[in-house]
């Protein structure tokens, strides 16, 4: 069997699909996505899990726009399904938070790991499956997190005093896979 380490492409082959976010589980519009052509790399192992996590090489050529409460609902599970449906696989799921968190990409001597998350000169833009909710100026802020400039951050999507806010960011898919022996 053919052993693998970090940054090795994983080859997955994938079906055609039509895609469809509808404006009820985004809160912007019906928004409409083909299926893009991934390449995949390896994140991490967990070798005492027996598993690695793969990523697609980069983020998706097309975006999705989450905005206010109902983004703010439905986006974690709007993503995920966003990133089967791109890359016709049945187990692809949106990156997370904690995801990268596993990574302990800071803790990488070569960088290869930031690489892949954060992009060769931290170029990279998408959404994480990943929600935060806090309190600001009497008033409370619902978030979802992203990747961009080569840091995570997140998005406001609503404002309990002032209402609803949009962005439009790409999805990043991922898959796990068990460690063959």
């Amino acid at each position: 069997m053919k052993q693998y380490k970090l940054g090795d492409y994983y080859d997955i082959s994938s079906n055609e699909k039509t895609i469809v976010s509808k404006a009820e589980k985004n809160g912007y519009q019906d928004q409409y996505f083909h299926k893009e052509d991934i390449k995949w790399k390896v994140l991490y192992q967990d070798e005492e899990a027996k598993k690695m996590l793969i990523i697609a090489e980069k983020p998706t050529e097309q975006e999705i726009t989450l905005q206010g409460s109902i983004g703010y609902d439905n986006g974690i599970e709007e993503l995920h399904r966003i990133c089967r449906e791109i890359t016709g696989r049945e187990e692809a799921r949106s990156l997370t938070r904690e995801d990268i968190e596993k990574s302990r990409y800071w803790e990488d001597k070569t960088g290869m790991q930031a690489k892949l998350i954060f992009g060769e000169d931290d170029d990279y833009y998408n959404w994480l499956a990943t929600q935060s909710k806090g309190y600001w100026s009497n008033s409370t802020y619902f978030r979802m997190f992203d990747v961009g400039g080569g840091t995570v951050g997140a998005s406001t999507l609503y404002y309990s005093s002032s209402g609803a806010y949009g962005n439009s960011i790409a999805v990043r898919p991922v898959i796990e896979v068990d460690i063959e022996n």
